[in-house]
């Protein structure tokens, strides 16, 4: 009877319940939509779990209208979401969808902080505390709400009320949890049973990472250890128990800093849980760090190192797999391990690795995924759309979206999609790379229903004008990827970033680009170092240097905070941020506060960071390297180059030369360090370490600045020829190099080779004509024979190309002095001041001006003007209000690529005739055979 009829109907709901799951996984919204509300309405009005799971996704929905519209509205910009309607049909959508389940499941707690967490969404705080306290009125320790609650909390300022609720759900008492638990600290502790008995508590490792987190941020390290010994063992699941041992294992090794414990830590993770390949991983890591600790140990050592550790726990898999089964469950360490060979540039071992991992786990989508970018990289364009098309299939996720948009926008599909043969050539390549995948993925039907994604991977405008757009990028294809990527995920950082950057690049309004980048800032993005850092580039390409410092300091704190407590491959996002943000100061020239920002980079990442000092360190102290060298080692090339470079700007040479050598022993190609050290040895005239760049060239014969450094170096001590073949050397393998063409020219102007000069000066500005010092050297070139006339229009011409180029004003001036227009050289003189208050060359040719005719008054204004501008104290900071209009001035599109031109080719096979033998090396360009012919030359002349 009835029992029969309820049992049915809970079936039924279930098997709808399931279905309408499996839709949304594949991305069919629409569909689970309309399953989730046939539950709700024809069968059971009252089932909280479908009210729940339709409220959610209309919210999910929501979020990506609202974006969309976001994003096609131009002159909302970035206060598009302030400028909605709440009254929208959009919104009411997913409000209305939680005020009924409410009416009809008044007690599930659940409803109420899933509604609390959309208005929260849509920045209504107010009115998301009050539902969450609604929901904590059912459940006061419920750890789904106190978590959420207490985020917002947090996120609000309110450490206090966040802790309390997070206490108050693990059932933590005051004076109680001193002891260490048997799984993370060193003596015994509380019984699991006692502890679920406080308060009905109960431990999640949400709730856990979260309070350790607050307590590390607080510097409470022990309170931090003692409460990962108390709940860890609590946990229900495997991937529980790794988050709250991983935080545990951070801890120890950053804080405490006892590897050997946080090795430890991870071990008896992989014993709850012998197949955790995120243990596993970490475990890689943590050795990897460890042999960094090692003296004399190099970048590339411990990646081998990491290396190494992956390989084995790969190798134990593939040998599980052929007996009784593999213990790892997925392919996360064959990923981890493909990447470390991408980054090397081993893309064949990378493939191989990956066509390993798919062979034992052909449903890991992620591993579809790696293997289409690896193709990418090699330039198989259709069998990665191919592998992305086939990834999608197994499981949707942002990544794959992302990486499948990316490539429509650089290298657009060119087949259509009747073409039947292109669709078998790429379906036997696929075949013959990816056979276990490919099979796999064959008994999974195609998402065709992923609503924005289009029609499978071809043109969705075919208009028959095939010839006239084939390699025209399908923009509305490819941002309709983004958007399902962020229906998909919308906290997907990265998803934001290349959104925002694309509608940048194809044809998007900055308003766009920009209110793209506050919906990933707003979505509390998992990953926000790449949001806040795309908005800041945004920010400053418009010269908006105060809003970019802004959005730089705001992302900074996210980072930090949420890299405090857990290890990942993204901990050095912060680093990250944090050298942009310094290089934003020094360009400001508030070096004070880029010293502090930089002192507290490496007081936070250490060796974590490649980047952090790749700019002029101007005043960050020698000590803060010294100490940051002192706790990690010598593994960071960049941290001793910006130890070196500080040296060299203090004057200590001594100390200097030691650190370099350190730097290019710790990265034998890192250019950088050859070429700084190099210069440093050429500027104190010591000419006889030229086997510094030749070093530098060995390792990185495609970084052009080694050759300009060289050539120029040779260029000083008179050897023109051995310049000349460096130059053409370096063109030849770096032809976008603009400073070569320059330097080059500079060369031929001092020999009087004119033509020459204005030939290799006109190829630069063929390529960069917006670059002032081209124009300079080509009216140089022109004054050089007498045609003041003629360069004085050079002149005027390039302040057309570069009009914020205070040397420019100043060029012309003294043309104008020349002829004795003393008031147009003033007018000069003083608008390049305009452009840059900081050019001290215009101050002093304005200031002998002045004195020349004896203009008292008007030397008094100069002085006056200076001082505003210039500090005695060189740590204290410029105006900087000066400094950053200068530097916003400066910031412009990047160089255009293009080919060896062939007026520099004809000078390039003339100095191939000269006698250097050097004709083979040039055309091979081989740079141990160019450096051995000009030892050869010299050796001659000798």
């Amino acid at each position: 009877g009835r029992g029969g009829n309820a049992g049915g109907k809970k079936r039924r709901v279930r098997n709808l319940f399931r279905e309408a799951k499996d839709l949304e996984r594949l991305g069919r919204w629409r569909e689970a939509s309309a399953v989730l509300r046939r539950i709700v309405d024809d069968i059971d009005p009252r089932d909280a779990h479908s009210h729940l799971a339709l409220a959610r996704l209309e919210a999910r929905r929501e979020g990506g209208r609202g974006a969309a519209a976001a994003g096609a509205s131009k002159k909302k910009g970035a206060d598009a979401a302030a400028d909605d309607d709440d009254d929208s049909p959009a919104a009411d959508a997913a409000r209305a969808a939680f005020e009924r389940g409410i009416s009809l499941c008044p007690d599930s707690v659940h409803l109420w902080q899933a509604w609390a967490l959309h208005e929260q969404s849509r920045g209504d705080d107010v009115r998301a505390r009050e539902l969450f306290e609604r929901a904590l009125q059912l459940g006061s320790t419920n750890p789904y709400v106190c978590h959420a609650y207490g985020l917002m909390e947090l996120r609000l300022g309110n450490a206090d009320r966040a802790r309390a609720l997070w206490e108050g759900a693990l059932g933590e008492d005051e004076g109680e949890g001193s002891d260490h638990g048997a799984g993370v600290g060193k003596s015994s502790a509380l019984t699991a049973t006692e502890l679920r008995m406080k308060k009905g508590g109960r431990s999640t490792a949400a709730l856990v990472c979260s309070l350790g987190e607050l307590h590390v941020s607080a510097q409470r390290y022990d309170e931090a250890r003692d409460l990962y010994a108390r709940h860890v063992l609590l946990l229900d699941t495997e991937r529980e128990l790794t988050e709250v041992y991983l935080a545990a294992a951070w801890l120890e090794e950053r804080y405490f800093h006892d590897m050997d414990r946080a090795a430890e830590l991870l071990a008896s993770a992989l014993r709850l849980s012998p197949g955790n390949s995120r243990a596993q991983i970490a475990i890689a890591r943590l050795e990897g760090r460890r042999a960094a600790m090692v003296d004399g140990m190099s970048e590339e050592d411990r990646t081998k190192e990491v290396r190494k550790r992956l390989v084995d726990a790969c190798t134990r898999s593939r040998i599980g797999s052929e007996g009784r089964g593999s213990s790892v469950r997925d392919g996360r360490l064959f990923n981890a391990w493909a990447k470390l060979e991408v980054r090397a540039g081993r893309l064949a071992a990378a493939r191989k690795i990956l066509k390993r991992g798919m062979q034992l786990f052909p449903n890991d989508h992620s591993l579809v995924q790696a293997a289409g970018k690896v193709e990418e990289r090699v330039g198989n364009y259709t069998l990665a759309r191919d592998l992305y098309t086939r990834s999608l299939a197994v499981e949707p996720s942002a990544p794959t979206l992302v990486a499948y948009a990316l490539l429509e926008l650089a290298h657009p599909d060119v087949c259509s999609l009747g073409d039947k043969d292109g669709a078998a050539v790429a379906a036997a390549a696929a075949v013959v790379a990816f056979p276990v995948a490919v099979a796999a993925a064959a008994v999974v039907a195609l998402p065709g229903t992923v609503e924005a994604f289009g029609n499978g991977g071809a043109s969705e405008d075919n208009d028959g004008n095939e010839d006239e757009d084939e390699h025209r990028p399908d923009t509305r294809k490819a941002f309709s990827l983004f958007e399902e990527a962020l229906l998909i995920d919308p906290r997907h950082g990265p998803t934001y970033n290349a959104y925002g950057n694309s509608l940048l690049k194809h044809g998007g309004s900055i308003d766009e680009a920009r209110a793209v980048y506050e919906r990933g800032v707003a979505s509390d993005p998992r990953d926000p170092a790449s949001v806040y850092h795309g908005l800041a580039r945004l920010e400053l390409e418009q010269g908006n240097v105060e809003r970019a410092r802004e959005v730089l300091n705001r992302g900074l704190d996210e980072v930090q905070r949420l890299e405090a407590v857990m290890d990942n491959r993204k901990r050095g996002r912060a680093a990250f941020l944090a050298h942009t943000l310094g290089m934003l100061e020094l360009n400001s020239h508030r070096v004070q506060v880029a010293k502090e920002v930089f002192e507290a980079g490496l007081e936070r990442h250490g060796n974590s960071s490649s980047q952090l000092l790749l700019g002029p360190p101007v005043q960050v102290a020698k000590e803060v390297f010294e100490a940051g060298l002192e706790r990690h080692g010598n593994s960071s090339s960049q941290l001793l180059l910006g130890a070196a470079l500080c040296e060299v700007r203090l004057g200590n040479d001594y100390t200097a030369r030691k650190f370099f050598d350190e730097a290019v022993h710790a990265d034998r190609r890192h250019a950088q360090a050859w070429q700084a050290w190099g210069v440093m040895e050429m500027r104190a005239g010591n000419y006889k370490t030229a086997s510094l760049f030749e070093c530098g060239i060995k390792s990185r014969p495609d970084h052009g600045a080694l050759w300009q450094a060289y050539g120029t170096m040779e260029s000083r001590r008179g050897d023109f020829d051995v310049a000349r073949a460096l130059f053409a050397a370096g063109i030849q393998k770096c032809p976008d190099h603009v400073p070569l063409y320059q330097a080059w020219a500079c060369l031929e102007l001092r020999g009087h080779n004119y033509d020459h000069a204005r030939v290799l000066i006109g190829e630069a500005l063929t390529r960069d004509k917006t670059e002032g010092s081209g124009w300079l050297v080509a009216g140089k070139i022109e004054e050089k024979q007498g045609n003041d006339g003629v360069a004085g229009l050079i002149l005027r011409r390039g302040l057309e190309c570069d009009p914020n180029n205070a040397e420019l004003y100043r060029a012309i001036a003294e043309i104008e002095i020349k002829k004795g227009k003393i008031d147009d050289a003033r007018d000069f003189l003083e608008k390049g001041l305009d452009v840059n208050p900081l050019h001290a060359p215009s101050y002093h040719t304005l200031a002998e001006l002045e004195a020349r005719v004896f203009n008292i008054e008007g030397l008094a204004r100069l002085n006056k003007r200076a001082a505003k501008v210039f500090n005695a104290n060189a740590l204290a900071s410029p105006s900087s209000s000066a400094a950053e209009d200068v530097w916003g001035k400066k910031i412009r599109a990047s160089r255009p690529n293009a080919r060896l031109p062939d007026g520099v080719a004809a000078l390039v096979e003339e100095i191939g005739g000269l006698d250097l033998d050097l004709e083979h090396s040039l055309t091979v360009m081989d740079p141990e055979s160019v450096i051995e012919g000009i030892h050869r030359k010299k050796a001659l002349v000798i």
